[in-house]
């Protein structure tokens, strides 16, 4: 297995794990009616986020860094500060979860695109539309792989 490989697989279980824990916030909040418990609980899940973090980025290369604190600094992640600067809400958790399992999701669909593989990559666009020109790990979108390696038929649903 080469250092990409292994690097995608430490990538995918780190946004596996941020998924979990996004999803289970969620499960929390669903049957909490009180504001104090729910300020509570989205304090403990920026604990969590924050440990989980610490935990995984040093495993990961700088090319999957950023494309984990891509998906991060859009929901106003504080890099330095190991912190989202603005206060989660259960409606940006959904958007948050949807968001990572998409990204998780673009892992396998560049790939996908680059060796032609169209019902991957059609599955990847029905249920995540609004990352299809969203760059991958290595920096490439689904159009560019599939163009560079002459999938012309890929090309043209993208």
């Amino acid at each position: 297995m080469d250092h990409e490989n292994i690097d995608e697989i430490q990538l995918k279980e780190c946004l596996q794990l941020l998924i979990v824990a996004v999803s289970d916030t969620l499960n929390k909040l669903e049957y909490e009616t009180k504001l104090a418990n729910e300020t509570k609980i989205l304090e403990n899940f920026q604990i969590q986020i924050k440990d989980l973090l610490n935990n995984h980025l040093s495993k990961l290369s700088l090319q999957c860094q950023n494309y984990l604190f891509d998906v991060l600094n859009k929901y106003n992640y504080n890099i330095k500060e190991k912190l989202f600067t603005n206060i989660l809400t259960k409606n940006n958790l959904f958007s948050f979860v949807h968001n990572l399992r998409g990204r998780l999701f673009l892992i396998d669909a560049s790939q996908a695109a680059w060796h032609g593989n169209e019902s991957i990559v059609k599955k990847f666009i029905e249920n995540y539309s609004t990352l299809k020109d969203k760059s991958g790990v290595y920096g490439t979108t689904l159009l560019y792989s599939a163009a560079r390696n002459n999938h012309f038929n890929l090309v043209k649903y993208l």
